[in-house]
């Protein structure tokens, strides 16, 4: 790889297991579709793209899986909408000419099928609307997820910051971050400091809470282990 980069330049492979995509194992590209949505340049199915080693617990896994499921979804039902559409617009235009030639059952029945399709057709659309915005709410669970990750490793951060570990735009960074504290599962708190030269919203994870171990790496693993062992030493020196 040529010096002061991660990437190949002749086969675009990317250095880091970080970035390593769970759907197909491949270590590629995350493309913005748009939104909240970011796929793997490999298979397609949604990632988190991460541009720093950061220990993944894999808590956005169940995001993805539903946005991919909702992705699909929102493909299908807008192919079928727009097939619908242009039946109903076929069906019109046939029924207007068997109006200017007679007034028939051809006719009739014609301007039924329009009016079927039509109202199908816009079902689908609006089907696919909905499956969109499901999608780009469950990127949010899932840039969240590792946004979590991130706290946990490096303690508060910001929407820019998150943004720069992550390799997004600050806007994505920051609808995931704005979105945390309603979560239930987990307390995120705002922290405002004064001392701060940037003057940016602060997120952390509330209380002493740890990635579990195996996502940890060696050093991590040990540092958390003797702080563990530590304190229940001092807590047991001061029932004693």
């Amino acid at each position: 790889m040529p010096p002061g980069t991660d990437r190949c330049g002749r086969c675009g492979t990317l250095h880091g297991a970080f970035r390593q995509c769970y759907g197909c194992g491949a270590r590629a590209e995350v493309i913005r579709k748009g939104g909240m949505l970011f796929v793997c340049s490999a298979c397609g199915r949604p990632r988190v793209p991460v541009e720093q080693p950061i220990a993944r617990s894999g808590g956005e896994r169940e995001a993805l899986a539903r946005a991919e499921a909702d992705q699909k979804s929102s493909v299908v039902a807008f192919a079928l909408g727009v097939v619908g559409l242009i039946v109903a617009a076929t069906a019109m235009g046939i029924a207007g000419i068997a109006f200017l030639i007679e007034f028939n059952f051809i006719a009739v029945f014609m301007l039924v099928a329009m009016l079927v399709f039509a109202g199908a057709g816009a079902f689908g659309l609006m089907t696919a609307k909905k499956a969109r915005g499901r999608a780009s709410d469950a990127m949010r669970d899932a840039f969240g997820a590792v946004a979590l990750d991130v706290m946990r490793q490096r303690g508060p951060i910001t929407a820019p910051a998150l943004a720069e570990a992550l390799g997004v735009p600050v806007d994505v960074a920051d609808a995931a971050l704005t979105r945390l504290p309603a979560r239930t599962d987990v307390r995120v708190d705002t922290v405002l400091d004064e001392r701060a030269a940037d003057g940016q919203v602060r997120y952390r994870v509330a209380g002493e809470q740890t990635m579990p171990a195996e996502v940890l790496s060696e050093h991590e693993a040990a540092t958390a282990d003797f702080d563990a062992r530590l304190k229940a030493s001092m807590k047991a020196k001061g029932q004693g």
